[in-house]
């Protein structure tokens, strides 16, 4: 079975929920790869590695995704880069935030991915440059951004390995065969564009490639299932790569812009994905 992209307006609607975070970022405004980017800075100044942050539909500059940003960075020592790839194209903060005003998902959507080798270039040109800087780079991406976190995973040298939570826009399997390098899913228990089939369908794609020496696991929480795929080769090869338990009801979004219920399965995708990045950059091998 092969599963097209779903973009009607109604499988869409996940993306633009969600609640607004207040607080004030901690990081700066810089340029990288010709391109604005907002930079949290591991506190010590000593990073261990970098990662390339690709943000959900509401783009570079809602608090949501520097605040998330920032605490990457203070836990895990890193330099977390977020670029600025969908200037105006991003959908207004307003949409999450009022449900009743009036957009156009499936219009964007078209838009967006027609867009796509644009997008797809930026974040290469990004982590060729990062990969000239540090010596481990991870790309991890989050709703829209959950695609070109998988598409990084693809080449061979451009990242260590990719995170895609709850990735929208994905093609099965045209868009999993592919992959080269670890990828960490993080996904939601309801969730209209990676849901139970979908994942099921990636799931037996990885199964059948055993030659990238790489395995799916998949980690069942309740309401949040991690499906991990992890280099056999590597040094974390063992059965308990992650493992946690959270609150049921998690929705797409949940660890960018969770709604009261996914706070706390936030807190922990936010543990785990910290984790994950440091045991493959080498750091820990909890």
């Amino acid at each position: 079975m092969s599963s097209s992209l779903n973009i009607t307006n109604e499988s869409l609607q996940c993306c633009r929920r969600g609640n607004l975070r207040t607080g004030t970022p901690a990081g700066k405004e810089i340029t990288l790869a010709g391109r604005q980017a907002y930079l949290a800075a591991a506190a010590n100044g000593k990073p261990v590695g970098a990662v390339l942050y690709i943000t959900d539909a509401f783009g570079w500059d809602v608090p949501n995704a520097r605040l998330l940003a920032d605490t990457y960075a203070a836990d895990g020592d890193l330099d977390v880069y977020i670029l600025n790839v969908l200037d105006n194209d991003a959908i207004p903060a307003g949409a999450f935030t009022n449900p009743d005003l009036k957009f156009d998902m499936a219009a964007w959507a078209g838009k967006i991915i027609s867009l796509r080798p644009e997008h797809e270039g930026a974040y290469v040109e990004a982590a060729k440059e990062l990969r000239s800087k540090y010596s481990k780079v991870a790309a991890s991406g989050y709703c829209w951004g959950g695609y070109y976190s998988i598409r990084l995973a693809q080449h061979d040298d451009l990242i260590v390995t990719a995170i895609a939570s709850h990735p929208s826009l994905v093609a099965v399997p045209g868009d999993i065969e592919p992959i080269k390098k670890p990828v960490f899913f993080v996904c939601a228990e309801t969730d209209q564009q990676f849901g139970d089939e979908k994942r099921e369908e990636a799931k037996a794609v990885l199964a059948k490639k055993p030659e990238t020496g790489s395995f799916f696991k998949l980690y069942p929480g309740n309401g949040l299932e991690l499906c991990c795929i992890i280099d056999c080769k590597s040094l974390f090869v063992h059965t308990d790569i992650v493992s946690f338990d959270v609150s049921k009801g998690t929705q797409h979004g949940f660890t960018t812009r969770p709604d009261a219920e996914g706070v706390t399965a936030s807190h922990e995708a936010k543990d785990a994905t910290v984790t994950w990045i440091l045991k493959h950059f080498g750091v820990t091998d909890a």
